[in-house]
């Protein structure tokens, strides 16, 4: 499995003689948010999740890290002293 930005494929190389090597050799790739995953290998590709519609980057739109903050029940107060781990 590699991992490349999709730009820099672009730019070596050009995405249709990309891809078109990709068939040749029977590989996969996934594309998520600029990040191209190539699968080197014939073996099928079973996700482990599965979203509930397609949802692309121009749907979702800009995010902040406010996005991402949790919902769900709160943990109690944050520790205000962080104890170290014994040694041993």
């Amino acid at each position: 499995m590699i991992r490349r930005k999709a730009r820099d494929v672009e730019r070596f190389v050009g995405m249709d003689l990309f891809l078109r090597e990709i068939d040749r050799r029977g590989f996969q790739v996934a594309e998520n948010a600029a990040q191209m995953v190539i699968f080197c290998n014939r073996a099928p590709v079973r996700w482990l999740t599965q979203p509930d519609h397609p949802v692309s980057s121009k749907e979702i739109g800009r995010k902040s890290f406010q996005d991402f903050r949790s919902t769900g029940p709160a943990l109690g107060p944050a520790p205000t002293q962080i104890a170290p781990y014994p040694l041993s």
